[in-house]
């Protein structure tokens, strides 16, 4: 194996709004990666901006950084690893985000991962925890050098935080306590994975399922005020850690394999089942905004008869709320702080409820999420599919009946939409791919069908909207037009015309992780 490198940095060189977590942050990646992801420490260089330092010296230090590494160079590395920890400022002026180094001091994220590109490896991360840090996309336009990086790499992935709009938080002190998070929460969840087991598949894992934990886990821990975001153009597998530590015979992974009986297994985890049931029924009866059990990854290593115990403890599956069976009551309460149980319920498999029981009125749980107006309702919509929710012929029928009514609400509209995607897709791992693309299915999809799904748009407006916002994806989309009979009537407007001359003039790379699911809703734009 080739070597990796890894450049880490933080800032707390801040008056104004000063943080507390930088400096942890930047040493709790650095350990992480030597624990987890075979880096020596000669691998690692750290930059943290302290007062008294020149704010220059950043990106200078940066830049004798790279060259040094690129001297060095005997062969091509295997990963660079660039990471942040700080304040940062999204610019609507110059539609780019900065990593803010002081409080008058900004250094643009685009030059910074334009530097680290200069240095020849295999695969390049760039992890930034810091506000409005999203405003960054390997799909926009380029100049040669950076298409150059892009395209002769095997692997360019980049994590940020949060979206361009929203901020980063550190923990509370209550965090801290009840939590037990010590770091910035998204750096927290990064190493998190990298240090829990069962993230592993056959001994290592991706930079996918990193971002992917972190993605998720953020959010929830951040009363979805946080949001990160992250784009890729990478081709393989390419396995970030490694999980090489001799396995000791108390690991609770361990014990169903072992040559003790599941009574004996079942013993040893009693204490873990009590401290979960007793974390769940808390949960269910909290009124607060705190509505997550730490230490969750509990769950999914518990032997099966203790998963068996732990649903026979907890009674789901028989409990009612507000005279409905559970999961119907939880999607039709007004009580925030029971919907975002129901979303912890319905995210942990582990976790055995009934979804196919009917409330007084005959309605199931998906026909509840999809007939009203609640927050998350399609990420409701989807979690049941996942969960193993089907629907049957006459639902179906039901559904695309009322799809093609003409007087049915948008929001409605948009719930069904989401139900039939997932009935089509079926695999949960196509579903959670349907999520992260959206919007770009429902636009597409408002062309073939001829209704405007999820925007409040003309087709026209829709059209240059998508050519504007989503151009990794020009290339079915015009295909589509075309295929829907759009393309000709849209070519006498000036403003579509601009669009695609601007598509054709700058030929923007076209993503193609997301195939399968397109295929599956359109197969005819694949022929």
């Amino acid at each position: 194996m080739n070597p990796r490198k890894a450049i880490l940095t933080g800032s707390i060189k801040y008056i104004e709004s000063p943080l507390s977590y930088p400096e942890k942050d930047v040493k709790l990646i650095n350990s992480t990666l030597k624990k987890r992801c075979s880096f020596n420490e000669e691998d690692i260089k750290t930059i943290l901006i302290k007062d008294g330092i020149e704010d220059s010296f950043f990106i200078e230090r940066i830049k004798e950084i790279c060259a040094e590494l690129e001297l060095k160079r005997t062969n091509t590395y295997d990963l660079i690893l660039f990471y942040f920890s700080g304040h940062g400022v999204y610019s609507n002026a110059e539609h780019s985000s900065f990593l803010q180094i002081s409080d008058t001091y900004l250094v643009s994220i685009d030059e910074v991962i334009s530097i680290i590109s200069s240095v020849n490896a295999k695969n390049k991360y760039f992890i930034i925890d810091a506000c409005q840090s999203g405003g960054f996309t390997l799909m926009r336009p380029k100049s040669k050098i950076e298409r150059q990086y892009s395209y002769n790499s095997e692997g360019i992935y980049c994590m940020f935080g949060t979206t361009k709009n929203l901020l980063a938080f550190e923990p509370t002190l209550n965090d801290v306590i009840r939590r037990k998070i010590k770091n910035s929460f998204y750096t927290h969840f990064i190493a998190e994975a990298l240090d829990t087991k069962s993230m592993y598949n056959e001994g290592t894992i991706s930079i996918k399922v990193v971002d992917d934990y972190a993605s998720k886990k953020t959010p929830t821990y951040t009363n979805f005020e946080q949001i990160p975001f992250s784009t890729t153009v990478s081709t393989g597998y390419f396995p970030l850690g490694q999980w090489d530590e001799t396995p000791e015979f108390s690991d609770i992974d361990e014990w169903q394999s072992s040559n003790f009986s599941a009574d004996y297994a079942l013993n040893q985890e009693i204490d873990t089942i009590n401290y979960l049931v007793e974390k769940v029924q808390n949960l269910y009866a909290n009124e607060e905004s705190l509505f997550f059990i730490p230490d969750i990854e509990l769950l999914p290593k518990l032997s099966q008869p203790a998963k068996d115990l732990l649903n026979d403890r907890l009674g789901l599956i028989h409990k009612k709320f507000e005279e409905k069976p559970l999961i119907n009551g939880l999607i039709t309460t007004a009580r925030s702080d029971k919907r975002r149980f129901l979303i912890f319920v319905l995210e942990h498999k582990e976790i055995q409820v009934d979804l196919t029981l009917i409330d007084s009125s005959g309605k199931t749980a998906l026909f509840d999420a999809i007939y009203n107006s609640m927050f998350s309702s399609q990420y409701i919509i989807q979690l049941l599919f996942i969960r193993g929710y089907y629907l049957n012929t006459e639902e179906h029928q039901f559904l695309v009946t009322q799809f093609n009514q003409n007087s049915i609400q948008p929001e409605i509209l948009e719930n069904i939409t989401v139900a039939l995607i997932c009935h089509k897709l079926k695999s949960p791992d196509l579903i959670l791919k349907f999520r992260k693309i959206e919007k770009i299915i429902f636009t597409i999809l408002s062309f073939k069908t001829g209704k405007i799904i999820s925007y409040k748009l003309n087709h026209l407006a829709l059209a240059n909207n998508f050519l504007n916002s989503h151009k990794e994806f020009s290339t079915i989309f015009l295909k589509g037009l075309k295929k829907y009979n759009y393309y000709e009537a849209f070519g006498l407007k000036p403003t579509f015309l601009k669009k695609v001359k601007v598509i054709n003039d700058e030929l923007p790379f076209q993503e193609n992780q997301y195939d399968e699911v397109l295929k599956f809703i359109f197969p005819e734009l694949f022929d």
